[in-house]
Order: structure tokens, then sequence, then C-alpha cells
């Protein structure tokens, strides 16, 4: 199969419909991000933040952490990291959690540790599920930069949350 086929057909999987015809005619994430700037301040909702959403919408958290996730599939770092950090400000106990470890990830991945530490200590403060995910992300990042004793605390408390998935990987790193 052709690599612009493949491509297409993993967007299609991702997002369950398919949204590219021509790969020529796909909009860039920066494009993405001015249209629905244009959209929000055209429905009224100039000065909110998109995350927060409309009063009472209980999606837009998670409707931004698609957009974050996106943007960092498409290369636009910065704007991926602005979207994660507005959903951790929001403080909505489902998603935010969620947001701060995708921020680690994406932190660590540009080479920002201290940046990237401070959004896995965030995500472990909120406890389960994301506590074991972010503490055993933390392990590892930590590790790859040769802080073996940060990483060795952060793998023991990656066991210390019982995470069926997330401990018994932490427990193999600390042997």
């Amino acid at each position: 199969m052709h690599r612009s086929s493949n491509r297409r057909s993993r967007l299609t999987l991702e997002c369950g419909h398919d949204l590219v015809h021509n790969e020529d005619t796909f909009p860039r994430p920066a494009d993405i991000h001015v249209q629905g700037e244009i959209i929000w301040q055209q429905a009224g909702y100039a000065g909110r933040s998109p995350v927060t959403g409309a009063e009472g919408d209980d999606h837009a958290p998670s409707g931004a952490i698609h957009i974050g996730v996106l943007l960092a599939r498409h290369g636009d770092v910065d704007a991926a990291c602005s979207v994660f950090r507005q959903v951790i400000d929001s403080g909505d106990p489902d998603q935010a959690p969620r947001a701060a470890l995708l921020l680690g990830q994406l932190l660590g991945r540009q080479g920002d540790l201290p940046g990237a530490r401070a959004a896995y200590l965030s995500a472990i403060e909120y406890g389960p599920p994301a506590a074991a995910r972010a503490a055993f992300r933390l392990g590892l990042l930590l590790e790859e930069h040769g802080e073996r004793l940060g990483a060795h605390g952060a793998y023991l408390l990656a066991m210390e949350t019982a995470d069926s998935e997330v401990a018994p990987r932490a427990a193999f790193h600390l042997t």
C-alpha cells in the first residue's frame, strides 16, 4: 500500500471516519486553530477559553485534550502545550490529570526535563489512575537523563499505587 494511503487509513481509524480525501487539501494545525478562534468569536464566546466552553459544557476539556493531541501529532508542539496547560488550569478532575500526563510526555520528548518533571508531579498529585502512569513515566524520563536515584523513587511510587498494569513494569525497572 502506498505511504499516503497508509496515512489516510490511519487517520480514518483514529477519527472514526474519513476526513481526508486528498492529502493536498488537509488543513495545517495552525489553520485549524485560526478557524476555530474565528468560529469561537462568532459564536459569542470571545474572551472565554475554549477549554471551559459554554456554561454547563462538561465535554469542553475532553475535546481540548483531543485538539492538543492532534496539534502535537501534526508538529505544533507550542500550541499543544498551551492547550494542555489550559486543561490543567481548568481543574477538571478527569481531564486535568490526563492533560498533565500528556504535557509531561510532550515536554520530555522536547528535552525539557524541568517542565516534564513538573507536569508529571502535577498528574501524580491528582492520585489514581493518573498517578501510577505519571510516576512510571517520570521514572523513565529521569533514568534516561541519568538521575538514577530520582528514577528509583518514581518507580517505587508507581509500585505503591498497585496499578495492575504499571506496578509490574515499575518493579521490573527497579531490578
